[in-house]
């Protein structure tokens, strides 16, 4: 971290660059751009009260779905 910026290194970016290889290159980018959540509203489900002994089938779910590892629209080299 470096002044509150997460900093990533990787491999593929470049570092034999400019005259002699003085130059790197740096990459800057949102990560909000990079990550797309979706989730959707709670279902419940209710079955019907057994009478006999006040027992009830009770279902809730969520869906969630996260893609990652797509180039992001405002990311450029």
């Amino acid at each position: 971290m470096f002044g509150g910026i997460d900093i990533i290194t990787d491999s593929a970016v470049p570092t034999t660059l400019g005259t002699g290889t003085n130059e790197d290159r740096i990459l800057v980018m949102r990560d909000l751009d990079a990550v797309d959540l979706f989730t959707t509203d709670p279902v419940v489900e209710m079955g019907d009260v057994v009478t006999s002994t006040l027992e009830v089938f009770i279902s809730v779910r969520k869906y969630a779905a996260i893609v990652v590892d797509r180039q992001p629209a405002r990311s450029a080299f």
